[in-house]
């Protein structure tokens, strides 16, 4: 009798395979099973990128940063036809170390995004990579400023209203095909004021210098200072020669947030720019960053005017009627020209008559304004302090 060089079981000299562990008893054959089973005992998982021990290879899979990994470890020699439980924990232990590898491969090739980039909030991966790895984001509360004007951008290349739309309800902005009454976010100003922003559309104002349109527009939530349109009693040269729009565009626009301002693109605001007017071509362009809302765009078929003379009521709406376009938002609310709900802003708490940029184009020295109601029928002396409600596009 002898015994097996492997295991050393007692066996007959005519033997060829240990009837124990199943080694085949020629020295020559058993040194590589026994060297291969030391060698995969010392093969840490961390050293996964080094080369792997003789007699081992690999099938070639590689990922995106150049590491190798594959499964399986591959014995340079047949083994035996028969396993013992000594070669079935060899085995075992080169499973163990192969899922390790493994795991340790996918974790190297997939170590997350440096930048907000990994996924669509709808589940979907985004064209633009803007939403950031960390999951889904409910509401544009959530998003950073940085990552809604990345956001901005996608829609504004988007090729139709309908398309934009869409790409908005990837991002949770839209539900169907209404803004989300939940795509409100806050701002700290610069001096500690928080106040609110809310979308009130997408794809809807054009971007100065015929870039093609903004992806999302934005109005405060409540008013940001009182102020006056101008400090004389006149709505002479209109929106674009009044001194809140410069105050808009100089002083208050650094009250914002860093990243938010960054992000701010300027538009093309369409008001009646001569003051008293009864012409609609009295209606010019100016080019903003910060602006007030027109009538029109907040209820739609302007009616405001209470001229016992229909003829005049009819040519002064119809001058209105040219600034602009209803913002979504206020649509899908059913806002109108009368009293509503989601017209009333406030400052401190107290409600207040705040200011929009269309000039009352029968007197010389009124502006349009909403009363502290929500009626968007309200006018003011232009030397008056009232509420400020600034919009602006990403």
């Amino acid at each position: 009798m002898s015994k097996c060089p492997l295991c050393g079981s007692l066996v007959e000299p005519a033997d060829e395979y240990c009837t124990t562990c199943g080694g085949r008893l020629s020295a020559s054959a058993a040194q590589p099973v026994a060297a291969m089973q030391n060698q995969v005992q010392d093969y840490a998982p961390d050293d996964w990128q080094s080369p792997l021990p003789n007699g081992m290879s690999m099938s070639g899979i590689s990922d995106p940063n150049g590491y190798a990994y594959s499964a399986p470890l591959v014995v340079g020699q047949t083994p035996a036809p028969r396993k013992s439980g000594k070669t079935l924990a060899i085995v075992a232990s080169v499973a163990a170390a192969i899922a390790v590898i493994l795991a340790v491969g996918v974790v190297m090739a997939n170590p997350g995004s440096p930048n907000p980039s990994s996924s669509n909030p709808g589940g979907a991966l985004s064209e633009s990579g803007v939403v950031a790895s960390d999951g889904e984001k409910a509401s544009m509360s959530d998003y950073s400023w940085d990552e809604l004007s990345k956001i901005a951008d996608e829609i504004s290349a988007a090729s139709s209203k309908s398309d934009a739309l869409g790409i908005a309800a990837n991002y949770h902005l839209v539900e169907g095909d209404k803004i989300s009454d939940s795509a409100v976010k806050s701002v700290k100003l610069v001096d500690g004021t928080k106040v609110s922003v809310r979308l009130v559309d997408v794809y809807q104002d054009d971007k100065a210098g015929g870039k093609g349109k903004a992806g999302l527009t934005f109005l405060f939530g409540d008013c940001v200072a009182m102020h006056t349109m101008n400090s004389w009693e006149s709505n002479d040269g209109g929106w674009a020669e009044c001194e809140m729009r410069s105050w808009l565009n100089s002083s208050f626009i650094d009250q914002l947030p860093d990243d938010l301002k960054s992000g701010i693109v300027k538009v093309n605001k369409s008001t009646n720019n001569a003051g008293v007017t009864g012409s609609k071509n009295s209606i010019t362009a100016t080019e903003d960053k910060l602006w007030l809302p027109s009538v029109r765009e907040l209820c739609g078929d302007v009616d405001v005017i209470g001229d016992k003379d229909q003829a005049t009521n009819d040519r002064l709406n119809a001058i209105m009627n040219k600034e602009g376009k209803q913002y979504q938002w206020f649509a899908d609310k059913g806002v109108e020209c009368k009293k509503s709900k989601h017209l009333a802003r406030a400052l401190d708490g107290v409600e207040e008559l705040w200011w929009l940029r269309t000039p009352s184009p029968g007197r010389s020295d009124l502006f349009r304004a909403v009363g502290e109601d929500g009626s968007p029928s309200k006018y003011g002396m232009a030397d008056i302090a009232h509420g400020v409600v600034p919009g602006f596009c990403l």
